[in-house]
């Protein structure tokens, strides 16, 4: 997936053969959504099949570990589909993608066990669980916390060139930066999810929200920069695991239409936060303003994440205890 988005993005059109192919305009739109319509649900169902397979202690490392892929796509894929865009030609980095598409399917059936779905579980089942009042606002602490992201990190390549003063070349070292930050923060927001999934989610959106706020002022310098992208990269997939956990477990019952709806949230936010971005660059207000902008959407979700919090204690104190019985293990572990 992340091949197809390093050819798609380093090129709208392409020429092979002495003629020209553009596959982003209307005759490419068919190629660029089938991707799309598989993205949200891939990893939807992916993060649900990964917590059912481990212990309950360990399900956020698990859904951590799901989104180290990404990550790791991400850093590898993107520059080896624009590189086999440019050396080889377009159709051979879809080849590539295809390639990629059955191994992995290979491997799902060969080592994925198969389990059978729960009673009671189906469409109905699922769409009944998206009409939820935590799981509605756990979408939309989702497309707030991550489009903060997204009205800064669209723009970082001409901050820190424009405004920082890095060369063009220095770009990729700095995407390095982000991208391992990217990897040690999701790594370590698994593992707190697992011992305290409440405090991860807010601790991970206010240091995404402090973050966001201190790169308005540190853009300036090249050394505070670096530092900055690093944990700007670390607090952005630090909110992965805890959301995705938080979802899957106000989903309890039904939770795979429910986690895919959240990986769609995510990508809203990815649309939603650049052009809240172009906005600002059209009033005026610079590139430094992009940062303080997104810590404010950030702590719009921030304070969504905290009255879900807050409502789920109130309901626990003003809900009669019941029987030890009719405690779920998967329900206690969820409300630390």
């Amino acid at each position: 997936m992340n091949v197809f988005r390093g050819v798609s993005a380093q090129h709208g059109e392409l020429e092979e053969d002495g003629h020209r192919h553009r596959y982003t305009g209307q005759q490419g739109q068919p190629a660029a959504r089938a991707p799309a319509l598989a993205h949200g649900a891939f990893f939807g169902v992916a993060m649900v099949v990964a917590s059912d397979l481990v212990p309950e202690h360990r399900k956020g490392r698990a859904v951590s570990m799901v989104a180290a892929g990404l990550t790791l796509s991400t850093i590898l894929g993107v520059p080896a589909g624009t590189s086999i865009g440019q050396h080889s030609g377009w159709r051979w980095a879809f080849w590539m993608v295809a390639l990629f598409a059955a191994v992995g399917l290979a491997g799902i059936v060969s080592l994925v066990p198969r389990t059978p779905a729960p009673e009671g579980t189906g469409l109905r089942a699922e769409l009944k669980v998206l009409r939820r009042p935590q799981v509605l606002l756990v979408l939309l602490t989702t497309v707030l916390g991550f489009g903060g992201v997204m009205t800064s990190y669209t723009y970082i390549a001409e901050m820190v060139t424009g405004v920082t003063g890095f060369t063009d070349g220095a770009v990729t070292l700095i995407m390095v930066l982000f991208g391992i930050g990217m990897f040690v923060g999701n790594l370590v927001s698994g593992r707190l999810a697992d011992r305290a999934p409440r405090s991860a989610m807010c601790g991970a959106l206010a240091l995404l929200t402090l973050v966001l706020g201190a790169f308005t002022f540190t853009v300036h310098d090249k050394a505070a920069t670096c530092v900055t992208v690093f944990l700007f990269g670390a607090a952005t997939f630090a909110t992965i695991s805890p959301l995705q956990m938080r979802i899957m477990a106000k989903a309890d019952g039904a939770p795979t239409l429910a986690s895919a709806s959240n990986v769609a949230a995510f990508n809203l936010a990815n649309a939603a936060g650049p052009l809240l971005g172009g906005r600002i660059i059209d009033a005026g207000f610079g590139y430094p303003a992009l940062s303080w902008a997104g810590a404010l959407v950030t702590l719009a979700g921030l304070l969504l994440a905290g009255l879900g919090v807050a409502a789920e204690r109130k309901g626990h104190t003003t809900t009669p205890p019941i029987t030890p019985a009719a405690t779920s293990p998967s329900g206690s572990a969820a409300t630390r």
